[in-house]
């Protein structure tokens, strides 16, 4: 099967070729300008350099048009390359889109876990104070409550991010409800060992 012509050595022998017509053109006319018109030999000369240098003008003419769709064929090409492209840079856009409402939910819930674990710090400070009692083991009972949404938040935005095809941002979600699940833990112990102090 043959191979279709390359493009770029069709344009590369039009552009040779053309440059060959042209400098034929440029010699045949450098040729008439110089001959003194003194005889008929000369008269005649001239005039059939004037002939030929009009033949090669339509040879040029003939030339240049090849070079013209050559060109055209690159102007294809190179409109084939760019039109995906405009395609490609609304994909770019709508990820970045995408992108930027994970990150924003990641750091709010962030923001979330820090402000949680500070209130559990609090928190437990003020368990082991003997005045809390009941009043204290309910305040814990509450935390433990918001830091269980807190996890199923993390793990909402974990999978949420993994369907989005965002790798770094479920990873780093992950790795943070992991750690809420944690201070969870830790939080369900203080909350059983105060309603036993309790009863």
């Amino acid at each position: 099967m043959p191979k279709s012509a390359d493009p770029h050595s069709e344009l590369v022998r039009c552009a040779e070729v053309v440059e060959r017509e042209l400098r034929r053109l440029e010699e045949l006319s450098r040729s008439a300008r110089n001959i003194k018109l003194s005889t008929e030999k000369n008269i005649t000369r001239t005039a059939r350099g004037l002939q030929q240098a009009l033949e090669q003008q339509e040879h040029l003419a003939q030339q240049l048009r090849a070079l013209g769709q050559a060109m055209q064929g690159l102007a294809a090409r190179q409109e084939a390359a760019m039109t995906p492209l405009a395609t490609r840079a609304t994909e770019l856009q709508e990820r970045l889109a995408r992108h930027s409402e994970h990150m924003q939910r990641f750091a709010a819930l962030g923001a979330k876990a820090k402000e949680a674990l500070g209130a559990l710090v609090e928190l437990s400070s003020a368990a082991t104070s003997e005045t809390q009692g009941a009043e204290g083991a309910a305040l814990l009972i509450e935390a433990d409550e918001r830091v269980r949404g807190l996890v199923d938040e993390t793990r909402s935005v974990a999978d949420a991010a993994r369907a989005d095809e965002f790798p770094e941002i479920a990873r780093e979600a992950h790795a943070l409800e992991q750690r809420v699940q944690a201070m969870r833990e830790r939080l369900s112990e203080a909350v059983r060992s105060k309603s036993i102090g309790a009863s």
